[in-house]
């Protein structure tokens, strides 16, 4: 699991959260740490603070063309 807290400036974040939720064709397996930015400057906390703690990020949008394995 990412060690990451739950909240950052104000984002709510979800520790294994299933990605089946979001995705269009319902497939996908735990995020180890899924997270719902609001603007512009939510998203670049959000990065800084991934390159900060060394995190990988992925950007998945709507998830409406992505496939996630279970």
């Amino acid at each position: 699991m990412v060690d990451a807290p739950r909240t950052l400036e104000g984002i709510t974040m979800m520790h294994d959260e299933p990605l089946s939720h979001y995705t269009f064709t319902k497939t996908g397996g735990p995020a180890d740490l899924l997270a719902f930015p609001k603007n512009v400057a939510e998203v670049r906390a959000l990065v800084d603070a991934a390159r900060d703690r060394g995190l990988p990020l992925t950007v998945i949008g709507n998830a409406s063309n992505l496939i996630v394995r279970d």
